[in-house]
């Protein structure tokens, strides 16, 4: 077997144009190798991320964890929490899905629960669930083979109920106004109420040892605690530690973590401590053994796995391999080539119908890519450590693909290579686009390739683009400059226009120069270069820093996500939004990946046209009306109508195909029905203005229509 040393996870979509009926397919929201905490298990490392669980192993040639299993999740994973054989993972409207850590690195699920409240923290003592609810204290539930909990009884003692542990049959509960408490569990009902240890300042978290209790306090340090002392039971304290938020022990050391520092604190002897910065990581990781040494892992905030050596803190690593970032991604043939600092060109293939699968790497000794185009099945890449622009033939081969030439390009600040469609006189140019110039360069038809020069600019170079002998570059100055290319590749100045910010894309539509500038599209026309003419400020919904026209459709990304225009019009006509954020795109067929340098995310597009095979329609007797009121504002109803008893399903999508709400999942008798939607999502956030579908769906039969929800 060969890992797929990068994730890449399938986030699956139906693109679909203001008239295109609701694409089938389950709804992935997956990143790349982003974790928001993970924990070690037996050598495994168990990350949770947007919309997945990830396995990796760690593996002792690379020195660093793999990813080997991935599982896709239907619920948005925040934390996890980790007891005996179990694998515990709260989601974002709190529920707790059950997984078996038996048969790592596979991770079977047992179950999910829905205490039907939020809560501070969970934790399990045999069928009994206990969960802290702040101000309401400890609620109790009767677990049924992890699938349902049924309400028994809670415990008010304490004022503000937050973190809670089980150690053998002893429950710890904090209450964050007065101290620790201990129940004991081994007898019937919700616990006997031991005793508790007072603490005289807020406390914000505990870590059980053998003897002592470790204890965090949101203003005086770490303080020291034993069960039993006359008063408060405080022993000793750490004073100068920066209100740690997680706490870890070892054999030797305590570890404190913060969102900037780790401290490392001897335990036999307090006063010996070592902080070093940890800004670049989140704190929701695990400390475990490796080689008989401790090591702590910890998720990096830009992606993947940051690996330290206890016995040795100042050391770090790379703990997931690769680690990213990622510099740019390309379609072409079916197929997803990425490229990044650390990684060399990996290509997936992206014809399958669910996640994209690894096939082949491009010359592994060959990373720190930093751009990549293509010419038909050549890949033009340039690698920032080689310091040269390489032409790679037969990419989509994995038994052919070559090195055909090569040039050497002296800025290696160059993000961006375009290489020009269009001849200026007998050849091709190719630019390499850095901070503040471009590289030029001519390709012959005979495949030479020569320097043709150095473009230099006063300002940093946001954006440039080649539209026939024009060539347009928007700087970081917030402006539009516009040069004239002779015959011998000189340039000569025609205009300059000021933006109301930073140029983020320039491209052709039409014959229309189109510029991205913030949340606006301005259409110009360039036809005298001299004195360019602005012929429409097109709006956006949402800011775009790269755009790709596909078709009769526009495709841009932005912080905020993904939209989509129609132009068969006069004007790009806004059909959808939504995804996720990212910083650069492409687009091929019904494929379309994005990136924000540390995830790639793929939405698959499909319309009614291509559905294969086509839904079956619902049978006769059973009916989906037209939504009233359509469009709506703050709620609209669903009637529908079934002549037999049978399982019924009604979903609602966004135009982008991604699963908003379920309205109903559940086995009803023949009858007639109501379903309501409020305009929210599963978190029960509010959703934007837009078109939206509903899906009636009957065992394998479906029906859909459209409503429209303004605000």
């Amino acid at each position: 077997m060969r890992y797929t040393p990068v994730v890449i996870l399938l986030l699956l979509l139906g693109a679909l144009s203001a008239s295109a009926d609701l694409a089938e397919g389950p709804d992935y929201t997956i990143l790349w190798n982003e974790f928001t905490a993970v924990s070690v298990i037996d050598g495994f490392a168990v990350g949770i991320g947007p919309g997945a669980i990830v396995i990796c192993q760690y593996d002792d040639t690379l020195f660093s964890f793999v990813p080997i299993n991935i599982l896709l999740t239907e619920f948005e994973p925040v934390s996890l929490k980790r007891q005996d054989t179990l694998l515990m993972v709260r989601t974002s409207d709190d529920r707790i899905v059950f997984y078996s850590l038996n048969g790592l690195p596979q991770l079977p699920h047992l179950g999910t629960i829905d205490p039907g409240m939020p809560f501070a923290d969970f934790v399990l003592h045999g069928e009994d669930l206990y969960i802290s609810t702040w101000f309401e204290g400890i609620c109790r539930f009767a677990l049924d083979d992890l699938e349902s909990a049924e309400f028994v009884d809670s415990s008010l003692t304490g004022i503000l109920m937050t973190q809670l542990e089980v150690h053998d049959d002893t429950l710890y509960a904090l209450d964050r106004y007065n101290g620790l408490m201990r129940y004991d569990l081994s007898g019937p009902g919700f616990g006997q109420f031991i005793d508790y240890l007072w603490i005289p300042f807020q406390a914000t978290s505990f870590l059980k040892t053998e003897s002592l209790v470790v204890i965090s306090t949101a203003t005086r340090g770490v303080l020291f605690g034993e069960f039993g002392l006359t008063g408060s039971g405080i022993v000793d304290s750490i004073v100068g530690l920066d209100h740690p938020l997680r706490m870890f022990v070892t054999d030797t050391l305590f570890v404190f973590l913060n969102y900037r520092f780790m401290d490392l604190v001897v335990r036999h002897d307090p006063t010996q401590r070592t902080s070093l910065p940890i800004s670049q990581n989140l704190i929701d990781g695990d400390v475990f053994i490796l080689n008989e040494r401790y090591h702590l892992l910890l998720p990096r905030a830009d992606g993947g796995l940051t690996l330290y050596d206890l016995s040795e803190p100042g050391y770090s690593r790379s703990g997931l391999y690769p680690s990213g970032p990622i510099s740019d991604v390309v379609l072409h043939n079916g197929k997803l080539f990425t490229g990044g600092a650390a990684d060399p060109i990996r290509v997936y293939s992206v014809n399958t119908p669910v996640e994209p699968q690894f096939e082949y790497a491009i010359y592994d000794s060959l990373a720190d890519v930093r751009a990549i185009d293509h010419n038909g099945d050549t890949l033009i890449v340039f690698y920032k450590t080689l310091g040269r622009v390489v032409f790679i033939v037969n990419s989509s081969n994995p038994d052919s693909f070559l090195i055909e030439r090569s040039v050497f390009v002296s800025d290696t600040t160059v993000t961006d290579i375009q290489y020009c469609e269009q001849k200026i006189d007998t050849v091709r140019l190719m630019l390499g686009v850095g901070e503040m110039g471009i590289q030029v360069f001519a390709v012959t038809d005979s495949s030479g390739i020569y320097h043709a020069g150095t473009w230099e600019f006063i300002g940093r170079i946001a954006a440039a683009l080649v539209y026939d002998s024009l060539l347009l570059v928007g700087t970081r100055k917030n402006q539009l400059w516009a040069y004239k290319i002779t015959e011998s590749f000189e340039i000569e100045f025609q205009s300059v226009k000021d933006m109301a910010g930073t140029p983020a894309k320039i491209m052709v539509i039409d014959d229309r120069l189109v510029v991205f500038v913030r949340d606006e599209m301005l259409v110009f026309d360039y036809s005298d270069p001299v004195i360019p003419e602005l012929i429409r400020a097109i709006t956006l919904p949402i800011p775009a820093l790269d755009a790709v026209r596909w078709s009769d459709k526009l495709y841009t990304v932005g912080p905020s996500g993904v939209g989509i225009y129609n132009l068969e019009g006069a004007i790009p006509d806004l059909i959808e939004y939504g995804g996720r954020g990212g910083s650069f795109l492409d687009v091929e067929g019904n494929v379309l990946a994005t990136s924000d340098g540390g995830s790639i995310h793929i939405y698959r597009l499909t319309d009614a046209a291509q559905l294969t095979p086509e839904p079956e329609p619902l049978p006769s007797g059973f009916v989906l009306s037209q939504n009233y009121p359509n469009p709506f504002n703050a709620g609209t109803s669903i009637n529908y109508s079934l002549q037999n008893n049978c399982q019924v399903e009604i979903v609602v999508y966004n135009v982008l195909g991604q699963r908003v709400n379920i309205l109903v999942d559940e086995e009803k008798p023949s009858g007639d029905y109501t379903a309501y939607w409020d305009g929210t999502d599963h978190y029960r956030g509010q959703v934007a203005s837009g078109i939206y579908f509903y899906r009636l769906q009957i065992n394998d039969r479906v029906s859909s229509k459209k409503m429209i929800l303004l605000k």
